[in-house]
C-alpha cells in the first residue's frame, strides 16, 4: 500500500487516519507495511500499539500473509501470527506450526505459543508433538499437552498421564501442579475402562486437590464408573471405602446404591464413618433396595447413625416410608422418641406433613423441635403445619412461633459458620451449635462458604469438613488466612481421614485444630470451648 511508504515521517494524525482506513477497509494489502513497522517499532507507544491492534484486524482476513509471517525474523512479528493463527484456526498453518515444534530450540515461552496454536487447531496430526512435550519441566507447557492428549483421545498416553498424577502423591508443598488437573481431565475425556479403573484406584491420592479433581471426573462419568468405584468400596481401606461410598452418592445411580446394599447383604457394615456414609449416599442414589436399607436403619440408636437414616429417608420419602415411620412413633417407646428428635434434627418437614393428619404424633414431633431450641427449624415446622390449613396444626405453628420468638436472644449471640457437603452434618451443627450459645450458618461446600465470608461476614469460628466437592476444607483455610478480614478466625477441621499427612497438609495451609469424625455433641462443645473459651 503506497500510502504507507513514508508513515514514519507523517505526522500523528497522519499516521491515526491511515490506520484507522486501513483497518475500516479491510485492506489486507497494507499487511506488509504493517508487518514492517512492527518488526521495527516507531518508538511512539501510542502508534505502535494501533499498528498491532490494526494488524490482529486484517490479518483475521490474511490467513495466507498470518501463515507466512509464522517465518518472520522477528520475534515480536512470529508470535503475533502465532496467536493469529491459532485464535482463527488457520489450517493451513499447521503444516507449518509442526515444522516448527519439530525444530523447536527456543524458550518456553515460544514453544508455549506454538502449542498452544496447534491446540487451536486440534488436529489429529499434532499427536506425536504433544506426545513429545508431556513431560517437559514447564508446567504449563505440560498441562497444555495432556489437555490435548485427552482431547485427541490418545489411550496410548494413559501410563504417561497416569505418572503425573502418581508424582503429586508426594506431598512436598501444598498446592496441586496444574498438570495434574489435567492429567485428570486428559483420563476423562479418554475415557474407557483402563482410564476409570485407574482413577478410581486413587480415590484416596494423598494430595486432596487433586483428589478433588479425581472425584469430580468419577462422578461426571456417571454409571459407567460405578464398577471401578465398587471395587475400592469392597476392597479398599478405610478411607477408600468411605470416600468410595459418598462417591457413588454423588454419582447417584440405581447401580451405586445396589452395590452398597448388597456389600451389607454379604457382611454388616460395622464401621461407623462407613455406616454413616453408605446412609448419605443412599439419600442421594435412590434405589428399591436402598430404600429398604434405609428402612431397616429407623432400628438405630446412635443418634449420628439416624440422623442420616432420617435426612436420607426425607429426600426419599414416599406413602411405604411414611407408613413405617408412623408404626414406630405410635409404638412409643425410646426408639419412637430417637426417631422424632432426628426428625425435628434433620428439619424433616416433608415426612412430618405426610403424618400430621395424626394428633398424636404431630405433638411428638412438635415437642422435640420445641426442645431443640432452633429458630430455623420452629420456623420451617411451623410453615409446613400453617400448610395443612388445620385448626389444629395452626395452633401449633402460632405456638412454635411464639416459643420461637421468646429464645431469639436480643443481643448478638456468638457466630460459626458450619461447612460440610453432608446434608445430616449440617443438620447435626444446626440442632447442636444453638444450644451452645452460638448463632449458626451453613454452607454446603468451600465455595458456597467463601462466597459468604467474601461478603465481609465475621464469624468467631468456621468449622469445615476436609473432603467436599467444588472447593474442599484445606483451600477454604487458605483463602481464609489470606485475608485481611478472617485471617484470625478460628478453623475446626472435621475429618474421617486415618492419615497423619493430611492433618500435616491441613495445619500448613493454617487449620487451628482438629475434630475425627464421628463425634458427639460433647466432644464439639468441649473443643469449641478450648479454642473460644
Amino acid at each position: 500500500m503506497d500510502d504507507f511508504t513514508d508513515f514514519r515521517k507523517k505526522d500523528f494524525l497522519e499516521q491515526v487516519t491511515l490506520l484507522r482506513q486501513a483497518e475500516t477497509q479491510k485492506d489486507v494489502s497494507a499487511i506488509p507495511a504493517l508487518f514492517a513497522l512492527h518488526a521495527a517499532p516507531l518508538g511512539d507507544q501510542s502508534v505502535d500499539l494501533a499498528v498491532i491492534n490494526v494488524l490482529q484486524s486484517l490479518l483475521a482476513h490474511g490467513e495466507a500473509q498470518a501463515v507466512a509471517g509464522l517465518s518472520s525474523e522477528s520475534p515480536a512479528l512470529r508470535r503475533l501470527c502465532l496467536r493469529t493463527v491459532g485464535r482463527y484456526e488457520f489450517a493451513s498453518a499447521l503444516p507449518v506450526l509442526l515444522d516448527m515444534a519439530a525444530k523447536a530450540k527456543s524458550s518456553p515461552e515460544d514453544l508455549q505459543e506454538i502449542l498452544s496454536a496447534l491446540s487451536r487447531l486440534r488436529a489429529p496430526e499434532s499427536l506425536p508433538v504433544f506426545r513429545a512435550h508431556l513431560d517437559h519441566a514447564d508446567p504449563y507447557i505440560s498441562a497444555l499437552c495432556a489437555e490435548m492428549l485427552g482431547f485427541l483421545g490418545d489411550a496410548q498416553s494413559l501410563p504417561r498421564l497416569a505418572a503425573l498424577v502418581d508424582a503429586a502423591e508426594v506431598i512436598a508443598g501444598d498446592d496441586c501442579p496444574i498438570t495434574v488437573f489435567k492429567a485428570v481431565g486428559a483420563f476423562a475425556a479418554i475415557g474407557g475402562n483402563a482410564a476409570l479403573s485407574y482413577l478410581a484406584q486413587k480415590i484416596h491420592h494423598r494430595n486432596p486437590t487433586a483428589r478433588r479433581a479425581i472425584h469430580e471426573t468419577l462422578v461426571a462419568a456417571g454409571e459407567a464408573a460405578v464398577p471401578f468405584v465398587a471395587e475400592r468400596f469392597h476392597h479398599g481401606d478405610p478411607d477408600e471405602r468411605v470416600l468410595s461410598a459418598n462417591v457413588l452418592g454423588f454419582i447417584g445411580h440405581k447401580s451405586g446404591a445396589d452395590v452398597l446394599v448388597a456389600a451389607q447383604d454379604r457382611q454388616p457394615i460395622d464401621h461407623h464413618n462407613l455406616r454413616f456414609a453408605v446412609y448419605e449416599a443412599l439419600g442421594r442414589a435412590a434405589s428399591l433396595k436402598g430404600l429398604i436399607f434405609l428402612i431397616d436403619g429407623l432400628a438405630e440408636t446412635d443418634p449420628m447413625l439416624l440422623l442420616a437414616v432420617v435426612t436420607a429417608l426425607e429426600a426419599n420419602a414416599n406413602p411405604g416410608v411414611v407408613k413405617k415411620i408412623e408404626e414406630i412413633l405410635g409404638a412409643g417407646g425410646p426408639q419412637a422418641r430417637l426417631i422424632a428428635r432426628a426428625m425435628a434434627d434433620a428439619m424433616a418437614t416433608g415426612l412430618f406433613s405426610a403424618m400430621a393428619h395424626n394428633p398424636r404424633l404431630t405433638d411428638l414431633i412438635v415437642s422435640e423441635v420445641t426442645i431443640r431450641g432452633d429458630p430455623e427449624t420452629m420456623e420451617a415446622f411451623a410453615t409446613a403445619l400453617s400448610a395443612l390449613d388445620a385448626p389444629e396444626a395452626t395452633a401449633h405453628a402460632a405456638r412454635l412461633r411464639a416459643t420461637r420468638t421468646e429464645r431469639t436472644p436480643a443481643e448478638a449471640r456468638r457466630r460459626v459458620l458450619a461447612v460440610d457437603d453432608s446434608r445430616a452434618m449440617l443438620a447435626f451443627y444446626k440442632r447442636a451449635l444453638p444450644g451452645m450459645g452460638f448463632s449458626t450458618v451453613t454452607a454446603e461446600d468451600g465455595q458456597s462458604a467463601w462466597d459468604i465470608l467474601d461478603g465481609s461476614e465475621s464469624f468467631d469460628l468456621i468449622v469445615a469438613d476436609m473432603n467436599m466437592p467444588g472447593m474442599d476444607g484445606i483451600e477454604l483455610t487458605r483463602l481464609v488466612r489470606g485475608d485481611m478480614i478472617h485471617a484470625d478466625t478460628p478453623v475446626l477441621m472435621a475429618t474421617t481421614e486415618s492419615t497423619g499427612e493430611q492433618v500435616e497438609l491441613a495445619q500448613r495451609a493454617g487449620v487451628t485444630s482438629f475434630l475425627k469424625k464421628p463425634f458427639t455433641a460433647e466432644a464439639l462443645r468441649d473443643e469449641l470451648t478450648r479454642i473460644l473459651g
